[in-house]
C-alpha cells in the first residue's frame, strides 16, 4: 500500500478506533460473573448477560471485523481477493485506499480532501480519532518526501524501547545475533534445580517474540 502510494503521489493518512470491540454485534448467548467490586449485594447469585463483545472475548475481533466490513461495503468500498484487509473505494479517476489492522487504519487518496471526507463518514458512525499524516504504523516510522518521491521505512524507535525494556540499551551491536560456529543444544538447558530458578527470571521467550 505504501508503496504503491508513493508511486502514485497519494496523500497518506491515519486514523485509530476508540474502544474498538465494543462496537461489534454478539451473535451468541453469553453470561459473566459479576465484576469484582461491582457485585449487587441483594443478587450474589446472579450472572450478567453480555450486550457487547468484551476485550478477550474469543468471538470480539471478528464480531468487530465484521460491523467495519459491513459498513465499508456500504459506503462503496470493495474488499481485494488478493489482500482482504485493503479495500478500494473508486470515483472516476479519484480513488481510496483503505487498509484495515484491528483498530488502526491508513487511508491513502488522491487528495487530502478525499481522504477526509471518508474520514467524516467513519467519525458519523464510530469514535474515530483523525491522527493526521502517516508517521507511525505497527511500530514502523513511516518518513516520506513527496516531492522526491522518496518513501522510508525504520523501526529504531522499536528497537530502542525493546532494548530499554529489557535492560540491553548499552549492549554492543553486532551483526548476527549468534557468533557463526555456535551450537545450541540440549546441554546448554538448565541441568540443575538452581539454574532452572535463575532461568525463570530470564524472559527469553518474550524478547525473542518482541524481537520477531
Amino acid at each position: 500500500m505504501l508503496a504503491i502510494s508513493t508511486y502514485l503521489n497519494l496523500e497518506v493518512h491515519h486514523v485509530d478506533f476508540e474502544i474498538t470491540f465494543l462496537h461489534g454485534d454478539l451473535e451468541e448467548t453469553f453470561y459473566m460473573e459479576q465484576p469484582k467490586m461491582m457485585e449487587n449485594d441483594k443478587y450474589l447469585d446472579y450472572v450478567c448477560k453480555l450486550n457487547k463483545p468484551l476485550y478477550g472475548l474469543k468471538q470480539s475481533p471478528r464480531q468487530w471485523y465484521a460491523k467495519l466490513h459491513k459498513f465499508l461495503l456500504n459506503a462503496n468500498f470493495t474488499r481485494l481477493y488478493s489482500e482482504p484487509n485493503l479495500y478500494v473505494r473508486k470515483k472516476k479517476s479519484k480513488f481510496i485506499i483503505l487498509g484495515v489492522y484491528v483498530d488502526d487504519l491508513p487511508i491513502a487518496g488522491t487528495s487530502e480532501k478525499e481522504i477526509l471526507e471518508v474520514i467524516k463518514e467513519l467519525q458519523h458512525n464510530f469514535p474515530v480519532k483523525h491522527l493526521g499524516p502517516l508517521e507511525h504504523f505497527l511500530g514502523i516510522h513511516v518518513q516520506r518526501n513527496q516531492s522526491l518521491g522518496i518513501l522510508s521505512l525504520s523501526q529504531a524507535k522499536y528497537v530502542d524501547n525493546i532494548l530499554n525494556k529489557f535492560d540491553m540499551a548499552e549492549c554492543s551491536p553486532i551483526s548476527t545475533p549468534l557468533t557463526v560456529p555456535c551450537k545450541l543444544s540440549s546441554r546448554d538447558s538448565p541441568q540443575t534445580d538452581d539454574e532452572a530458578c535463575v532461568m525463570k527470571n530470564i524472559p527469553y521467550r518474550q524478547v525473542a517474540s518482541d524481537t520477531w
